[in-house]
């Protein structure tokens, strides 16, 4: 379900993960609201300890990789970027964002961060465009 939602960016190059981090943390969201937040933190960890020494997102070319290392990338790095976003913030300003996300379709990684430093301020920009090139 949440793939229909996000599914907007490319599927051929690194912001294929504004489709697959998006959908994976969406489904995080839904289970951690109908109360589930063992299953949320549990599946969390899993995708930090897979997203940790992975290579950035930001120039990310996955034709270069295994298929392992891009699923690192794409699907496990991309959620906990996500979940930090959310984490620095908050629930409300995040929800926002997912919003607006989804309804221009953002389709790059540029456009997502214009529309973060749009609804949020341009410290958040600069902290994510760090943490996506790290």
């Amino acid at each position: 379900m949440t793939h229909k939602w996000w599914s907007s960016g490319s599927f051929n190059d690194y912001n294929d993960w504004l489709n697959e981090a998006f959908a994976v943390y969406s489904s995080l969201l839904y289970i951690r609201s109908a109360g589930d937040t063992a299953t949320y933190n549990r599946v969390l960890a899993k995708h930090t300890a897979a997203a940790a020494g992975a290579p950035a997102l930001i120039g990310f070319q996955k034709e270069k990789y295994d298929y392992p290392t891009y699923r690192r990338v794409v699907y496990s790095k991309g959620t906990v970027v996500l979940a930090a976003l959310h984490q620095r913030l908050g629930n409300e300003k995040f929800l926002t964002l997912l919003a607006a996300t989804a309804a221009q379709k953002t389709a790059t990684t540029e456009a997502f961060l214009a529309l973060v430093e749009q609804t949020t301020g341009a410290e958040n920009r600069a902290w994510l465009l760090a943490l996506l090139k790290h």
